[in-house]
């Protein structure tokens, strides 16, 4: 052969002939060059030749349009990436781009997951078929897009607001009561408690604290504790009001936000305190609790002796008959 080439796979003898295995199908021109001989000297010619070589394995041909049925953060997703034709069995492969987070693709085709990012993403899908004349393959430009999630968190916390008295450190029992809308089933995970006063954190409550969500609702309970110098902190800020914060997060990530959940720690001065009366008597100016006096008596004059125990400031006054008297 002086000219052209053969398909890969074929070969041209010294006797001429052509043989082998065609790996490529298409339209292939040489040419080839002969000598003879002849005792009287040698002769030689050379002819072009056009070689066709066809495939009796089919083209492989995708069945999906280039931009996928949409997703959703936090739900779950499954697409099969399907062909006709081609020489089975096929492979498929991603060669450019990527899949959102979340989701996965397998050598059948199929994309699943639960998607974690919304955005639109996009990427190159090739099927390999098995045609015995050697592997043929296609690519397809593809469009993913993965809308933001609707799923809602709601977390409570019970009490949402509690006191503590000035000075001295003690605990205090907390319940939540996480809910989860359309409902499903999530794990959500805080690493820790917080103290924050006027938006400054003052403090810590290291202790992990997990609600399992069970068709959309879960229950969890802890008692926290609270040192002392956290009070001393937030009164050296001039602060009486302290938050005790959680930050959740979806360990099962469905749900991207973070939830942030605070109950109000009131602190007490000693003005607010305990009161207790343990004696109250009234008298007039004739040293009784009782009198007979006229009607509509100008000077009349009455008193109370008040007795208690405790500390601090007591401001209070006395109503008769919805009138407020000094």
């Amino acid at each position: 052969m002086v000219g052209g080439s053969l398909p890969a796979g074929l070969n041209l003898s010294n006797t001429g002939i052509i043989s082998g295995i065609p790996q490529s199908r298409g339209t292939f021109r040489f040419t080839a060059s002969v000598e003879d001989s002849c005792p009287n000297g040698k002769q030689n010619t050379q002819k072009s030749f056009v070689l066709s070589i066809n495939s009796d394995c089919p083209e492989i041909v995708f069945d999906v349009q280039n931009t996928l049925p949409f997703g959703k953060v936090g739900e779950p997703y499954s697409y099969s990436i399907t062909t006709s034709g081609g020489t089975p069995p096929l492979s498929f492969s991603i060669v450019n781009g990527s899949l959102p987070p979340g989701l996965t693709f397998n050598s059948n085709g199929i994309i699943s997951g639960t998607p974690s990012s919304a955005g639109t993403y996009n990427f190159a899908v090739r099927a390999t078929d098995s045609c015995p004349e050697g592997p043929r393959s296609k690519d397809i430009n593809l469009s993913l897009t993965i809308k933001p999630s609707t799923l809602k968190i709601f977390v409570t916390i019970s009490p949402s607001s509690f006191r503590v008295p000035r000075g001295i450190g003690g605990t205090q029992p907390l319940s939540y009561t996480a809910t989860a809308t359309p409902p499903r089933d999530m794990k959500l995970f805080s690493s820790e408690g917080i103290f924050v006063a006027n938006g400054k954190e003052i403090g810590s409550f290291n202790a992990p604290l997990k609600i399992n969500i069970l068709n959309g609702i879960g229950h969890a309970y802890e008692t926290i504790s609270f040192p002392v110098s956290v009070l001393k902190r937030a009164e050296k800020l001039g602060i009486t009001k302290i938050n005790f914060r959680r930050t959740f997060i979806d360990t099962t990530q469905s749900y991207g936000s973070p939830v942030v959940i605070e109950s109000e720690m009131i602190i007490t001065t000693e003005a607010g305190a305990d009161l207790r009366i343990n004696r109250m008597q009234l008298y007039f100016d004739n040293g009784r609790a009782e009198i007979t006096v006229n009607r509509n008596d100008p000077n009349l004059k009455a008193y109370v002796d008040i007795r208690f125990t405790g500390s601090g400031l007591l401001d209070g006054y006395w109503e008769v008959d919805g009138r407020i008297l000094s």
